[in-house]
């Protein structure tokens, strides 16, 4: 429109164009930035969520990138707006853009406190089996949503717009907001493996749940871990459950035929193989069809059970193959059963 009219010749009136397209601009710009309408479309972001707690969370995670989405276009084309009204418009114009931004700051507060307690407050929905929980994949989406407003998020969190829970008076910083609400999700996840029957599975649930995390914010592109302490908390994590697991799972196992002596050996007693066999087997039974879905950490399972009970099974057929007349299983039998678990 600017370049039609300075295109017209209007005689007298010529100089006129720049002031005429000014103010045209410039009742269209205030308009758009009514703080009054745009409070009350903002306050629509605050309204109550859905009941389910997973749609809970994914409304709550887009509504805060609706509100960021707004901060950054009013930011971005706030210099442009300026440039095309009159000069003696631009102090209101800029006045009420930062009033909006405020308003949208305010909401952006108010939503990530809500978020926060929604996932620390909450009781997880019931799960079967150690797949990943739903609440787990709607957190990770959330994540990668405000991932791309990082830039913005650090703003105005830096403006300590956001309260944080558990004496934290502050947010300061995209990265300690994301450490906060992995905190908490931790939390709840460890307290809903509690609702499952075996105590193994309670610990394939957590590996299964943290390595989802971890396995999607890598794909995010974190390249610097060290600003994200979370992710150093959930590897040792990692750690600690495979440790766990192993001994609850396959050190009972293991311990049939470490440093065990032939001349225990009676004929109203089963021998150490018997009774490691038959253990495996229970344990096998049972957990091989328990879901690992990422490879890396299958692979990683299977590989840590194979270093507690192949190593000893070994050296006990290598003292013992004459001596022991039940031994029916060799080690390679026991590498390939282990290949088979965790498929699902």
């Amino acid at each position: 429109m600017r370049r039609q009219l300075n295109e017209q010749n209007f005689g007298v009136f010529d100089e006129l164009k720049g002031d005429y397209f000014a103010k045209i601009v410039e009742q269209t710009i205030l308009k758009l930035l009514n703080v009054d309408s745009m409070s009350a479309a903002l306050d629509r972001l605050l309204e109550e969520v859905p009941q389910g707690l997973v749609e809970c969370l994914s409304s709550i995670f887009l509504r805060i990138g609706n509100a960021l989405s707004t901060h950054k276009t009013i930011a971005d084309a706030a210099s442009t707006l300026l440039e095309l009204v009159s000069p003696e418009s631009r102090e209101p114009v800029s006045i009420k853009a930062e009033a909006v931004q405020e308003n949208v700051e305010d909401v952006v507060s108010r939503l990530l406190d809500t978020l926060t307690n929604v996932i620390s407050s909450s009781v997880l929905p019931e799960t079967e089996g150690s797949d990943i929980h739903p609440v787990t994949r709607a957190v990770v989406k959330g994540i990668g949503l405000l991932f791309h407003h990082r830039e913005i998020l650090n703003l105005i969190l830096a403006r300590n717009c956001c309260q944080a829970l558990e004496g934290i008076h502050s947010t300061k910083s995209f990265s300690c907001l994301i450490s906060n609400l992995m905190m908490h999700l931790e939390s709840v996840l460890e307290q809903n493996s509690k609702l499952l029957v075996h105590r193994e599975l309670q610990y394939i649930f957590l590996l299964n749940n943290l390595q989802f995390v971890l396995q999607r914010v890598e794909n995010l592109g974190l390249k610097e871990p060290t600003d994200y302490d979370w992710v150093v908390r959930y590897q040792r994590r990692i750690e600690h459950y495979l440790e766990e697991y192993i001994e609850a799972s396959w050190a009972p196992v293991s311990s049939h035929v470490a440093d065990k002596d032939s001349k225990r050996f009676s004929f109203w007693k089963p021998s150490c193989v018997q009774q490691f066999t038959t253990a495996f087997q229970l344990v096998y039974d049972i957990q091989r069809h328990w879901k690992v879905p990422d490879p890396h950490l299958r692979e990683m399972l299977r590989v840590s059970i194979s270093k507690r009970i192949v190593p000893s099974y070994c050296e006990y057929l290598k003292k013992h193959r004459k001596d022991d007349m039940t031994i029916r299983m060799t080690a390679k039998d026991l590498e390939d059963l282990l290949a088979e678990l965790f498929e699902g």
